[in-house]
């Protein structure tokens, strides 16, 4: 039955099992039965003969809890499909085989036993193996198939064609790259800072780097307020969140993984090679998509990395971070290998033949490197396994002995895992507890014996081997004596040339930094150039700038009158002080010009009484077209409008002072009158 609207219920479980058809057929499309339930164990939806794509899109409808299945491998005819099946269905949905058990596989019917009175004791159809399923995944049963490994990838990129810009094509090459290098060191201390997990590769080019790419081990809202997208004139950041399905199915047998030498070479692309114990490669490859995840996968294909060796002395963070994540030592050798060495180990390692490409080369050569500085000790293994003729795995004894143990120290971990290996059989058994106690006792005296001879062939060994180490100790104090006077006038000598080259680095620095401030300084010659052509002709002109008509400020101006007579001043705010209007309208100031600022009505006031015109940049929609701190260039019309304003003070004063007089003359004439009139009435 198909439901028109989703249940409101909190947990759904969803079983499936194979009806017809098989994954395998491309003729035959494999149809399942489906079953959905609720915690209780009601049926909330029941299909049969469903299609692949329905059994997904019912999973993304109802979202249950857990999807179960007897066995993963019924939708899917590899794990490299599965996975990629498995990544279509619902992140929050929990897929499971509900068959596999802590430490074995069960059958459906050994798990569906307590259960059968629901369906009824005959054969298991794959409907009602479907619901058995689904109400076993409610109980727990069952273990994990899929998990979803979330990372985000962090890519910055120049952003600009190297052919554009206004510099030389080289110099301008270096700036882009500059900034490429100058955001990929931001971004890294922000991730460390934030102590977030990450791989880093870049490109590395003349003046900074190509290119950069982080893959950092988070989801991406734990980037949020990190890192920012960005997209500039020179370079780009862009995140990208990404995400892949991990298989996680065990293996019916418990078999121990093979040890083997690891080589790499990291990068934009990254080549990894595999080698047995006993120097044969088992695998060669090369990608661009090899991030952390998907080179252990590839690496854990093949066996457990014991030794994970590069080719430089000094080893890149990313395979340090691989080294200690599968447990293996970390082999570097004592100088950085040649193109021509590695070529020569490449070529030995694949009997006569070369790598597909350079980076498979430097992986293989690595590798073999390693193999070559541990194959005496392998050989010495193997011979030892020989004389005592014990039948253990000596790939196990010789990973032991790569970790720094001894050879008897390392038979007996052999011994003891062959013995896992012999007692787990029967663990289960209690009636051979006793005999399984005897047997060890027996083998216990047998392995005291045998580590007695063991121990007593490694004294001779060791003997033998201390006695050649002192004779050669010999021979390399003569050589070392003979060397050392050349080796400290060769140091002395390489100190010097390393202080030269280093003082040369810190001089083309500052070299290409003087370029710079010379260029910067001529195109400010020509706009200065122009400024002044300009302000002779009479289309700008200069107005002295101060902050504000205070003592301080104007201390320097006031000093030498003759300076300010007949020019404008330029005010960064209207503070004043009246005694400085005072000396500004005594020496014939054309004018005053205040920043931008509106409230100017006190000033205004004050000046207009000393017939010194006052004018905003808002009032004449016109801004400063240049500036430095002691001068002001403006368009000639502020000029104009300061006479006109001060032509028309002086005007009114004109007017105000003639008719003051006219006032004056008319109250002494009154006064006259009125006395001569007093002198007659009295008489």
């Amino acid at each position: 039955m198909t439901k028109t609207q989703l249940p409101r219920r909190k947990e759904l479980y969803m079983g499936v099992d194979i009806e017809e058809g098989s994954p395998l057929s491309s003729t035959k499309r494999a149809l399942y039965s489906i079953v959905i339930v609720d915690a209780e164990g009601k049926i909330i939806e029941k299909q049969s003969r469903a299609p692949l794509s329905r059994l997904i899109r019912l999973a993304w409808y109802y979202k249950p809890k857990k999807i179960a299945f007897d066995n993963i491998m019924e939708i899917a005819s590899n794990k490299k499909d599965l996975a990629r099946i498995l990544e279509l269905f619902p992140a929050e949905s929990e897929i499971v085989q509900v068959t596999i058990g802590k430490d074995k596989y069960y059958s459906m019917n050994q798990l569906t036993a307590p259960y059968r009175d629901i369906v009824g004791y005959g054969k298991l159809t794959p409907g009602k193996t479907a619901y058995l399923a689904a109400i076993l995944a409610s109980k727990n049963y069952g273990a994990s198939i899929r998990k979803i490994e979330q990372k985000t990838m962090i890519l910055i990129t120049k952003h600009r064609s190297p052919a554009s810009g206004g510099y030389s094509q080289q110099r301008y090459q270096r700036k882009v790259r500059a900034a490429v290098l100058n955001a990929t060191m931001r971004v890294k201390q922000a991730l460390d800072e934030a102590g977030l997990e990450y791989d880093l590769k870049y490109r590395k080019s003349e003046g900074g780097l190509e290119s950069a790419t982080f893959t950092v081990y988070a989801p991406r809202e734990r980037l949020l307020g990190i890192v920012r997208p960005y997209r500039g004139a020179d370079y780009s950041v862009t995140i990208k969140p990404v995400y892949r399905t991990i298989l996680s199915i065990p293996e019916k047998s418990s078999k121990h993984l093979k040890p083997i030498i690891v080589g790499l070479d990291p990068g934009i692309t990254t080549g990894i090679a595999v080698l047995d114990l006993n120097g044969r490669v088992v695998y060669l490859d090369s990608s661009k998509s090899f991030d952390r995840g998907s080179l252990l996968e590839a690496i854990l294909e093949y066996g457990k990395p014991v030794i994970i060796a590069v080719d430089v002395p000094e080893p890149p963070e990313s395979v340090r971070k691989i080294a200690s994540l599968t447990g293996a030592l970390l082999y570097t050798p004592p100088g950085e290998l040649s193109v021509v060495e590695k070529r020569g180990l490449a070529q030995k390692a694949l009997n006569g033949l070369l790598p597909d490409d350079s980076h498979q080369r430097d992986a293989l050569a690595a590798a073999y490197k390693a193999y070559l500085s541990l194959r005496n000790k392998l050989g010495h293994v193997e011979s030892q396994l020989k004389k005592i003729g014990i039948n253990v795995d000596s790939s196990t004894v010789k990973e032991a002995v790569i970790k720094g143990v001894t050879v008897a120290e390392a038979l007996e971990i052999a011994i003891e895992k062959e013995l896992d290996d012999i007692l787990s059989v029967n663990k289960e058994r209690v009636e051979e507890k006793n005999h399984r106690a005897r047997i060890q006792q027996s083998q216990d005296e047998a392995r005291g014996y045998q580590r007695l001879q063991l121990l007593e062939a490694e004294l001779t060994y060791l003997r033998e081997r201390v006695k050649q180490l002192q004779e050669e100790n010999e021979r390399l104090q003569e050589e070392m004596e003979r060397k050392l006077a050349s080796f400290k006038s060769s140091i002395y000598r390489d100190s010097l040339v390393s202080k030269m080259e280093s003082q040369i680095a810190i001089l083309s620095k500052e070299i290409e930094s003087l370029k710079d401030t010379i260029n910067n300084l001529i195109n400010e010659k020509k706009t200065i150039e122009e400024i002044l052509s300009k302000v002779y002709s009479g289309t700008y002109f200069l107005a002295y700038r101060i902050r504000s008509l205070t003592q301080s400020n104007a201390k320097n101006l006031i000093s030498n009158p003759q300076t300010l007579m007949g020019e404008a001043l330029y005010l960064d705010n209207p503070v004043f002080e009246e005694d400085l209007l005072y000396t500004l309208s005594s020496i014939k100031l054309l004018g005053l010009i205040v920043r931008g600022s509106p409230d100017i009505a006190m000033l205004k006031k004050n000046a207009k009484r000393l017939l010194i015109p006052v004018v905003t940049e808002g009032e004449l929609d016109i801004r400063p077209l240049y500036m430095t701190d002691e001068y002001v260039v403006l368009d000639a019309r502020v000029r104009e409008e300061l006479f006109r304003r001060r032509k028309k003070l002086e005007e009114e004063y004109e007017q105000r002072i003639n008719l003051e007089r006219l006032i004056s003359e008319y109250r002494k004439e009154r006064f006259r009158a009125l006395g001569s009139h007093g002198k007659r009435i009295t008489q």
